[in-house]
């Protein structure tokens, strides 16, 4: 049994076949010029904006090559900066330390020079005060043998000088029995 769309087929009119074709010989004929001139035209914009694209591709592709040149240069230029700068750093770091340590060396000098002045100063200092205090020992000595010299010459002339004890008991005594015996006459006085 045949299928339905073979049975429209079938019954179509004869000629139905050519109706497209005709159709579009039809148009051909009224439009055919008019869509030639189109299509050339579009044609010939699709080939110019292409052509422009590729010309801006072209541009685009120049212009970021220079723009990554340029950074390229700019980039190794502050990376020769920044190393000169550091190599700069690096050498005024070392002229520091090698300063810092010559510094300390000298006051290292210093400190032991100072240490042996001082140790100098304080062995003269002690000799002086060493010989002051035996100067002074000595002079001492000295003052304390006039002195002693002096009081045995004091003692001495005291000594010599002095009333005996009983001498001066018996003045006394009879000084007192003079007084008790009464008023003495001048006979009394010369005897």
């Amino acid at each position: 049994m045949p299928s339905s769309s073979e049975v429209q087929q079938d019954s179509a009119p004869p000629g139905a076949e050519e109706r497209p074709e005709a159709l579009d010989a039809v148009r051909d004929i009224l439009f055919g010029g008019q869509m030639r001139t189109v299509e050339a035209r579009l044609r010939s914009m699709e080939e110019r904006f292409q052509a422009e694209q590729d010309a801006l591709r072209a541009e685009f592709v120049r212009r970021a090559s220079e723009i990554e040149q340029s950074a390229r240069r700019e980039t190794e230029s502050l990376q020769q900066r920044v190393s000169a700068e550091a190599d700069t750093r690096v050498r005024a770091l070392r002229e520091l330390a090698d300063e810092l340590k010559e510094a300390l060396r000298q006051a290292n000098q210093r400190h032991v020079a100072l240490e042996q002045t001082t140790s100098l100063s304080d062995a003269e200092l002690r000799d002086q005060l060493i010989a002051h205090a035996k100067s002074a020992a000595t002079e001492l000595d000295r003052i304390h043998g006039k002195l002693s010299d002096e009081l045995q010459r004091s003692h001495a002339a005291l000594s010599h000088g002095k009333t005996d004890r009983s001498s001066l008991a018996a003045l006394l005594g009879d000084v007192a029995r003079r007084i008790a015996d009464g008023p003495v006459s001048s006979q009394d006085a010369q005897e």
